[in-house]
């Protein structure tokens, strides 16, 4: 980006004056550095003071402070282009700054105090704030160590940058090399890709091919195959109808009248369609056929199978040389057979049904019969009998006092209750919580309440003994007792229970 600077001084015309452009070239515009003499660092001429004065030190810090947003903008413009510009600028500033003896040394300090944070860039416009409010110390001799300064940073900057750029060309020239190759290995790929594809289709095509022989192989085989086994079982039956025609019957004896043939037993029989007729007809009654299982045995005496078991006709056979009328015959005689097998059966599962029935009833009546007699004995003991509490002795009844003792042991007992009340129980009997209200204290009077009273307890002992009991022994025990439970009121039991019982 071309760039132009001018200093002028607007109050006298023998102010410096200097200007640059951005395509001079350092090598052609330099010109050597004039240091200034000690008298004009010294002592200022009164020429010098009147520039400061009318504003060419201004001037001056205006441009460096332009110069230091430039450098700043060093960093990602053209480097090269940039060193060009500032040596540019400082050779042609040199010989202005060497006549501003009195502005030099103030802004040189702060370039030179610059240069030596070797930080050029980032602290310019600190520096120059700083050399404006600093005393001059320097002459021109500083602003060309400054020069030289930035001239050394600027080279080693072109340097990298041109370094830098040499490396990203052969990069690029690199990366192009690799994206050819990327791009024919690519290539390369897609027509091996293309190739193994359609050698695939190929192997397929191939290989359904060779299937296809294959199956067509095995049909093929499996015709052939058939065709003989056929071939074969035609020349057997041929040899057996020869030989069946050219044999004798086993019943008649009569020659080239056999058309049938038993050879479960190693030997062959033949018999005429006369005889097997006669033969069939003989089995298919019932009882013959019944003990024969349906099944018709061979005309010899004593053709069996290896096993032992007895030669039989089979069905086609009969099927084929018997006449319609046997062969039916034949057909009711073997389903009457079935029937009766199927019968047999039934009945035989009928009955082990009805002995494992009686089995089990007769478990359940042993094991029964043991809660009956349990349930009969306490009902009598416990409940039905009035006994001692203490030594258990039964006693009938009694007349007199309620307040009762035993005969057999010193127990005094209540005899509405029948609580042990130990020696004496006349206390107890008159404020038992049994007794019924309105009657007296020691005598059961009037005997009705009394016996009443008794009734309900026993009922209500009957009660429950039985809920706790299965319904077959209850039944059994109200069988057993059914005129002393009819005589507390007990009701006979039935599947609803003893709770159904009381609310009826």
């Amino acid at each position: 980006m071309p760039m132009s600077l001018s200093l002028s001084d607007t109050a006298s015309d023998d102010a410096p004056h200097c200007t640059f452009h951005s395509s001079t070239s350092f090598l052609e515009t330099r010109s050597p550095v004039v240091e200034p003499t000690p008298s004009a660092l010294s002592t200022p001429s009164p020429r010098q003071a009147g520039l400061v004065t009318q504003g060419a030190s201004g001037r001056l810090v205006e441009w460096l402070l332009w110069l230091a947003e430039a450098l700043d903008e060093m960093r990602e413009a053209d480097a090269l282009h940039w060193r060009r510009v500032a040596h540019a600028t400082a050779d042609r500033l040199l010989p202005a700054l060497s006549r501003a003896a009195t502005v030099v040394p103030l802004v040189l300090g702060g370039l030179t105090h610059a240069a030596a944070s070797l930080r050029p860039w980032e602290g310019v416009r600190g520096a120059m704030a700083w050399a404006w409010a600093s005393p001059p110390r320097e002459g021109a001799a500083a602003a060309a160590a400054v020069v030289e300064v930035c001239e050394a940073r600027l080279l080693a900057m072109g340097a990298a940058l041109a370094a830098a750029r040499r490396e990203e060309e052969a990069a690029r020239r690199h990366a192009a090399r690799l994206d050819v190759s990327v791009w024919t290995r690519e290539q390369l790929v897609r027509q091996l890709t293309r190739e193994a594809a359609g050698l695939g289709a190929r192997a397929r095509a191939a290989e359904a091919e060779a299937e296809a022989a294959r199956a067509e192989a095995r049909a093929e085989a499996r015709r052939r195959e058939e065709a003989a086994r056929a071939a074969e079982e035609a020349a057997a039956r041929e040899a057996e109808e020869r030989r069946a025609r050219a044999a004798a019957c086993a019943v008649c004896l009569e020659e080239d009248a056999g058309v049938v043939a038993c050879g479960g037993c190693g030997e062959a029989h033949y018999v005429c369609a006369a005889c097997l007729e006669a033969h069939v007809g003989a089995f298919t009654r019932r009882p013959v056929a019944l003990r024969a299982e349906g099944q018709v045995p061979c005309v010899g005496v004593r053709c069996v199978r290896a096993d032992g078991t007895p030669t039989t006709y089979a069905a086609a056979q009969l099927a084929a040389l018997l006449p319609a009328e046997a062969f039916e015959e034949y057909l009711r005689s073997m389903r009457a057979v079935l029937e009766a097998a199927v019968e047999a059966e039934a009945e035989e599962r009928v009955r082990r049904s009805v002995a494992a029935e009686l089995r089990r009833r007769e478990e359940a009546a042993r094991a029964g019969r043991g809660e009956v007699e349990a349930l009969l004995r306490a009902l009598v003991e416990e409940v039905l009998t009035l006994k001692c509490p203490r030594c258990g002795q039964a006693y009938d009844d009694f007349e007199g006092c309620a307040a009762l003792q035993c005969s057999r042991c010193p127990c005094h007992f209540c005899g509405w209750c029948t609580a042990d009340c130990a020696a004496d129980a006349h206390a107890h009997v008159r404020t038992c919580a049994e007794k019924p209200p309105g009657v007296d204290a020691y005598f059961p009077r009037p005997r009705r309440v009394f016996e009443e009273h008794w009734q309900r307890r026993k009922r209500a002992g009957v009660e429950r003994l039985m809920r706790g009991a299965s319904m077959a022994a209850q039944r059994t025990a109200y069988a057993e007792l059914k005129d002393r439970l009819d005589e507390v009121g007990f009701a006979p039991p039935h599947e609803g229970g003893i709770d159904e019982q009381r609310q009826e």
